[in-house]
């Protein structure tokens, strides 16, 4: 559910963990911004509250925690991966490095 939705036109995919950890993989077009850091809040407050976003991190503990964020924040269209890009690969989907 999580793939189709992400792969739907106009879906923003966000990545929800460490810099370092989005460079080791992310699912293809991800935006990274990372929950626990300082500029979570500031960052997530200039993107389109209207938009739908597909949130993931690696396990999905902390795409849980973004997710509440997000909502408490405005957000309505919100996706997230239970169980984080851990899931996502062992379903055999695709990552990318860059």
């Amino acid at each position: 559910e999580f793939q189709a939705k992400a792969s739907e036109p106009g879906v923003v995919t966000l990545d929800v963990r460490t810099s370092g950890e989005f460079a080791t993989g992310h699912i293809a077009n991800a935006i990274n911004i990372d929950v626990e850091g300082m500029t979570f809040d500031g960052d997530t407050s200039k993107l389109d509250k209207s938009a739908t976003y597909a949130v993931y991190c690696q396990s999905g503990r902390r795409s849980a925690i973004a997710v509440g964020k997000l909502k408490d924040a405005g957000f309505k269209n919100l996706y997230n991966l239970t169980n984080g890009i851990q899931e996502w690969q062992a379903a055999g989907l695709p990552v990318v490095n860059n």
